[in-house]
């Protein structure tokens, strides 16, 4: 009579971690679209420490706009958010034109002037979107 194997049981448990792994993964695009939606655009700041100042945020590019350095463009790697108490916090990994990457923090709330944002480290800045860019 031949023998039957059994099934491992670690087997099974790693084609389930691998599965849900698969599967959380796959839904992960979610916070891109719901980041592009939410902040995209030109955004300013009335604080006079960062006059002719811009962040302006597109679908896969972060640019920086600075009286000092001109404008600096930079390339969005991943996006996450978290709702927190302050708001709804996203996570940007980016990366500048020499391969070096960096991480920026702010929260996002909506509002009837088309969102503000503020960055984690600056929470009492607040930067507003405009629907045009400065001249």
């Amino acid at each position: 009579m031949p023998l039957k194997k059994k099934s491992n049981p670690n087997h099974l448990a790693w084609f389930f971690v691998i599965i849900i792994g698969v599967s959380i993964g796959s839904c992960s695009g979610g916070d891109d679209d719901l980041a592009y939606a939410d902040l995209s655009g030109f955004w300013v700041t009335d604080n006079p420490r960062y006059a002719g100042c811009a962040l302006e945020l597109k679908e896969d590019i972060i640019i920086f706009h600075t009286s000092e350095n001109g404008t600096v463009v930079n390339f969005i790697k991943d996006i996450d958010s978290t709702p927190e108490e302050q708001g709804l916090l996203y996570k940007i990994e980016y990366k500048d034109t020499e391969s070096q990457y960096f991480n920026l923090s702010l929260y996002f709330n909506p509002s009837a002037d088309g969102g503000q944002i503020r960055f984690k480290h600056q929470k009492e800045i607040v930067w507003k979107r405009l629907s045009r860019e400065i001249e």
